[in-house]
């Protein structure tokens, strides 16, 4: 036995008119079995990489959570607010690891994304208190936070996630800076007209703009043209998957936004988060 491809067409005379057919006979087992095996592979990739993002996410949500269990090993020589932050930045990173799992499955059943219009006062708030965790001794973080008049206004964010996106700039610009350093993250309106918007392939409105500078040492242009590529790490290897700025990229794009990056080697990196302002009701 053998699969068979047939083809079938008619033999015309000079007044278009079918006088005959020719039929052509190809044994394409071989190629069937190619295709199915080349297929094989496709989902096999396409399983690789859903795991390799899985296993990014959650050890990302997990990072501080081991930092506080070990700053917490001498918990008797904290100061009381040193530990109730302790606990509140483990509280967050387990929220962060178990929502990753709500996300597995909403991608599975094929849902999108959900998110609650969350105000943007509270959002800086919880983010401020989640990043404040991350950074190491040596790392200085300048935080300014939105101005009375955009706190109240509203994004449809899930906060885990925009932690998700954090940690990944944080722990980039650390690696950047090394063993010390200044992280300064400002919260600010912007408003995009069509011209701007369409660069960012946006829509033209208001947008809340969250701008992440690091004094590393900064990338070349060659870097920063492949930054939100899949598996592309400036790291060693073993110490980076190059999935972060990936993930944190669909994250902002499932939610409405975008996020770019300039950078100039020597002087730091800046990262630019860019979310729609919901209309005021």
């Amino acid at each position: 036995p053998f699969l068979n491809h047939l083809y079938i067409a008619p033999v015309l005379n000079g007044a278009g008119r079918t006088v005959a057919f020719i039929g052509i006979q190809s044994d394409i087992s071989r190629l069937r079995q190619r295709l199915i095996h080349e297929q094989q592979v496709e989902h096999l990739v396409a399983l690789g990489r859903s795991v390799s993002r899985i296993s990014h996410e959650i050890k990302n949500a997990l990072q501080p959570v081991r930092l506080m269990a070990e700053t917490l090993t001498n918990w008797r020589e904290l100061a009381e607010a040193d530990r109730g932050r302790c606990l509140d930045v483990l509280a967050q990173g387990v929220m962060v690891a178990l929502g990753v799992t709500d996300d597995i499955l909403n991608t599975v059943r094929q849902g999108g994304p959900e998110g609650d219009p969350i105000r943007i006062g509270d959002l800086a708030g919880q983010c401020g208190s989640f990043l404040s965790g991350l950074l190491h001794a040596g790392i200085h973080l300048d935080w300014a936070d939105p101005v009375p008049a955009l706190a109240p206004r509203t994004v449809t964010i899930r906060p885990r996630h925009l932690f998700q996106v954090l940690s990944n700039l944080a722990a980039n610009a650390m690696d950047a800076m090394g063993g010390d350093g200044t992280l300064s993250v400002r919260w600010e309106a912007e408003s995009l007209a069509v011209g701007p918007a369409t660069d960012l392939s946006l829509v033209p409105g208001p947008y809340l703009r969250i701008d992440v500078t690091d004094t590393g040492t900064g990338m070349d242009a060659i870097t920063l043209s492949r930054l939100f590529d899949s598996f592309i790490t400036t790291k060693p290897r073993g110490e980076g998957t190059g999935l972060g700025l990936m993930i944190s990229r669909a994250i902002i794009r499932e939610a409405g936004g975008t996020i770019t990056a300039s950078s100039t080697p020597g002087q730091g990196s800046l990262f630019t988060i860019r979310l729609p302002i919901n209309p005021c009701i």
